[in-house]
């Protein structure tokens, strides 16, 4: 299946974030970094899924990740967590393809 999805690209209005799993809680912990990316459909209802595990969380890793699994001309939104409010920004121009 994983051979399969990576003929797909994600397309049209697209939100990305990354995350840490596994390992304990706390600072200084062996969590791996994974970006998640999420298609949504005219109405905002996510569609399709892309994850997968980052090398470190830099601007690199995750533009190589939007660059692999997301099309050319989709609205990217980066979320961010910023003083306990949930914003969402476009990073499309922001990226080369």
């Amino acid at each position: 299946m994983g051979g399969r999805d990576g003929q797909y690209l994600l397309s049209g209005i697209v939100e990305t974030d990354e995350t840490y799993v596994g390992g304990k809680r706390g600072r200084g912990t062996e969590k791996t970094p994974v970006q998640v990316a999420v298609s949504l459909d005219a109405d905002g209802h996510p569609r399709f899924v892309k994850m997968g595990v980052l090398k470190g969380v830099s601007g690199e890793s995750t533009g190589g990740f939007v660059r692999l699994n997301i099309a050319k001309g989709s609205e990217v939104r980066v979320l961010l967590l910023w003083q306990g409010v949930l914003r969402a920004t476009v990073l499309t121009p922001a990226v080369e393809f």
